[in-house]
């Protein structure tokens, strides 16, 4: 850290001491999620299984619409923890503590108090996308948001006066932030069109050492976009990705993409500018038009034009991307990473008003109450499940599933299936034993079956469905080609409840597992009879 971290504010505090109580903060909070996620279930969350299944074995890149890096971070954590939820739950809250942690400081080096640091710090939690969302989805935009956030510290230091340093470290976030997702580089481009617009960051921030922050930002996405253009294929499954931002979409609406972008700042900011007004600090409202605007003298605050510059950059290309090209496809949550340096923002405009110590402390409460009643509400989704849930992805008894298909024979070798919550479940049950995920459609057992070694499981869910995706419609028959329909097995299992009988509702699942022997023997017969 910097100098500057060192250096006592006016709260009667250090910098690094305010640090550690913010992540200390953090950690309990971490902890806290964890316990009560491991203790409610052992089902992987809402976008884990899919990753679950994609790191059984490292690649360059996994999908040309999405980047890999949080599937490198998953894969980097199963060679020490193993297939596992506690795997993923500690990858997941160690980099929100890590975003938490890298807020703070650019808060610090935008209002140099370290009390009002840490409040914004924590305030990220009090995000409808943090406070709720974040603990079961959002998988692949967490990076995103924790290197937009360290992109924004070395941004600030860089414009606070800066070491070469400082640039190399800069190029890196970059780098893994164009790993995690593409939009993010619509964020780069925010970032240095915004340091072009304000005099003094111009001068710190376009200097030579600039260079090597975008040729260690380039090595480092060059593994990934290399594999892209090595291969036609996934060329051509580029351009596809390209259409959605060149070609408008006749389905949609413009004006629906207007509306869904004006809506932007309130989807992220309501639930915290709520929390800010019952805080008493209501007189931001009161000082925004007559301080704020017309009297502050940004050229006194370059960090915060800087900030205010980006905020607006970064909308309007959104804007741009939404409007005229009907681009609506995205999720709100997509652009946590943009809303990052836009919370350090909204804070240090507050910090001008001289909000006292007792709001602070005041609010500081209300947080407290916010936080625990989220977890409340969560721990009811979690426990409780039917009627708080729907889905209630937590109570799918995958375990009976496993235990069912361990007592009936050997652990297969590979498991087949159609539905990545069904693989990556399965996969922390039989970690020996490699996934595989098709679609109905494209399986052939003929060729599924025929190459394998060892028990090969086919599994899948019985939902009901009719149609040509129906796994029922489409096995029947092709199962019935090679002889093995007469094999297939139903497995019926009951939900768990607190206050409910055991067996209130039920998942059933129908398998077959072809053991080598058996298989040649099936093969044969199919050559036999062609």
């Amino acid at each position: 850290m910097p100098a500057a971290a060192t250096v006592p504010t006016g709260d009667g505090g250090d910098s690094r001491t305010y640090f550690a109580w913010t992540v200390g903060i953090a950690l309990i909070y971490s902890a806290v999620h964890i316990s009560a996620r491991l203790l409610a279930s052992p089902n992987l969350g809402e976008d884990d299984p899919l990753t679950n299944i994609l790191i059984q074995e490292w690649a360059a890149g996994y999908s040309v619409w999405y980047p890999p890096m949080f599937e490198w971070m998953a894969w980097c954590v199963e060679q020490i923890a193993g297939p596992s939820l506690l795997g993923f739950q500690l990858l997941k809250y160690g980099l929100l503590i890590g975003t938490i942690g890298a807020i703070y400081w650019a808060a610090f080096y935008v209002t140099g108090h370290a009390l009002w640091s840490l409040i914004t710090a924590e305030a990220l939690t009090l995000i409808y996308h943090i406070g709720w969302r974040f603990h079961e989805g959002f998988t692949g935009i967490i990076p995103a948001m924790f290197f937009s956030a360290l992109a924004l510290c070395f941004n600030l230091r860089i414009l606070r006066g800066s070491q070469v340093l400082d640039f190399c470290w800069l190029g890196l976030a970059l780098g893994c932030g164009l790993l995690s997702t593409h939009n993010f580089a619509i964020g780069i481009a925010a970032f240095f069109l915004a340091a072009l617009l304000v005099p003094s960051a111009r001068a710190a921030f376009y200097r030579w050492p600039l260079i090597l922050t975008v040729v260690i930002a380039g090595v480092v996405v060059s593994p990934y976009y290399v594999w892209i253009v090595s291969d036609a294929g996934r060329l051509g499954q580029l351009s596809a990705v390209t259409s959605v931002f060149t070609h408008s979409n006749p389905h949609i609406n413009p004006a629906k993409a207007l509306r869904k972008t004006l809506g932007i700042p309130f989807a992220f900011f309501w639930s915290l500018l709520i929390s800010l007004l019952l805080g008493s600090l209501h007189r931001v409202r009161d000082h925004f038009r007559q301080r704020i605007l017309p009297v502050v003298d940004w050229h006194a605050h370059p960090l915060l034009a800087f900030l205010g510059l980006y905020a607006v950059i970064a909308y309007v290309l959104l804007f741009a991307a939404a409007f005229g090209l009907s681009y609506v496809r995205y999720a709100s949550h997509d652009l946590l990473a943009f809303m990052v340096p836009v919370l350090v923002l909204l804070f240090g405009a507050i910090f001008l008003v001289e909000p006292t110590e007792r709001e602070m402390h005041r609010w500081g409460r209300i947080c407290l109450a916010i936080i625990v009643f989220a977890f409340v509400a969560r721990a009811a989704n979690m426990f409780v499940q039917d009627p708080v849930c729907k889905i209630c992805r937590w109570g799918v008894p995958y375990d009976q599933l496993a235990q069912h298909l361990a007592s009936n024979g050997a652990v297969p070798k590979k498991i087949i299936v159609f539905e990545q919550e069904l693989g990556g479940n399965l996969r922390l049950k039989f970690p020996a034993s490699l996934v595989e995920l098709t679609s109905v459609q494209q399986f052939k057992p003929d060729v599924r079956f025929k190459s394998d070694q060892g028990a090969v499981a086919l599994v899948w869910q019985v939902d009901g469905r009719n149609g040509l995706y129906d796994p029922e419609y489409v096995l029947s028959g092709r199962l019935n080609k090679v002889g093995l329909a007469d094999s297939v097995q139903e497995f019926r299992a009951p939900w768990e409840h607190l206050f409910k009988q055991r067996g209130y509702r039920h998942t059933v699942w129908r398998y077959l597992v072809v053991q080598a022997r058996a298989r040649s023997f099936q093969m044969e017969a199919l050559g036999a009879s062609n």
